[in-house]
């Protein structure tokens, strides 16, 4: 492959002949996670850019017009998703084609802009704003599993822990909670064992075992980070505290990938 892609380069006369023999000595080097790094880069830059431009164009367009324009944008997203998947697998799906993963990641954010914003501007769940977050949770776990995404399974987490009253993104975890609410701190607490759950039944049934990683890392951090919270604001509880930093460390270091 070297020689046959040296030799091409040297008959065009775009290299020198001490290049093509590095080229045919040296081994190829893959950009396999360059092109994917820069492939995510680029959704995420595109649907925040369908934000900004909803924002500072609100007005001249019509809430209608952009709504109808959004739907379409997710409709085309799934179909083509839809087509080209083989449907829904208990394993690892193995792709030859990668452009499904960032197209269906572009239509689940867009998704999300839909209904945040037909909640936003209709009240599209009148005053049951938990609607709002329950209903794409339930359309993100669907599509994780389904075409088995793990950015999408990344979203749904994100998306349960806000239906939750939990903000977990790095920015606002320890800004926006109020960490001093038995509530909030219990809550997370649930979530987190809820979430090292679903890792441990998804690695035992061999239900998407791999998915079991992301499942525990969030599990786990929420739930240290709620332990932490019940800490400081308790003062007889050590007992139950060091009971449950056991448990949650041989959980993660257990066979559950």
């Amino acid at each position: 492959m070297n020689t046959t892609l040296a030799d091409a380069l040297f008959r065009k006369e775009l290299i020198t002949s001490s290049e093509k023999e590095n080229i045919i000595r040296e081994k190829p080097i893959s950009i396999h996670w360059d092109l994917r790094t820069l492939l995510y880069l680029g959704i995420i830059l595109t649907t925040s850019a369908v934000g900004i431009f909803i924002y500072k164009n609100i007005d001249s367009i019509g809430h209608d017009v952009i709504l109808i324009a959004i739907t379409l944008l997710v409709i085309i997203c799934f179909a083509y998703c839809f087509i080209k998947s083989n449907g829904y697998q208990r394993t690892k799906i193995i792709r030859q084609e990668i452009a499904a993963d960032y197209i269906l990641l572009a239509g689940c954010l867009l998704l999300l802009t839909l209904i945040g914003y037909a909640q936003f501007q209709y009240n599209l769940f009148g005053n049951r704003w938990g609607l709002a977050l329950f209903i794409p949770m339930i359309l993100l776990f669907a599509a994780a599993y389904y075409f088995d995404h793990l950015g999408v399974l990344s979203l749904a987490i994100v998306n349960l822990a806000a239906w939750a009253g939990i903000a977990i993104t790095p920015t606002t975890i320890l800004q926006q909670n109020n960490f001093n609410e038995e509530k909030i701190m219990f809550t997370g607490l649930a979530l987190g064992a809820i979430l090292m759950a679903m890792a441990l039944w998804s690695s035992i049934k061999q239900v998407k075992a791999h998915f079991s990683f992301t499942y525990k890392n969030f599990g786990i951090h929420i739930f240290f980070i709620s332990l932490l919270a019940i800490l400081f604001y308790y003062d007889r509880i050590y007992i139950l505290i060091f009971f449950a930093l056991v448990v949650c460390s041989f959980f993660s270091l257990s066979k559950c990938n």
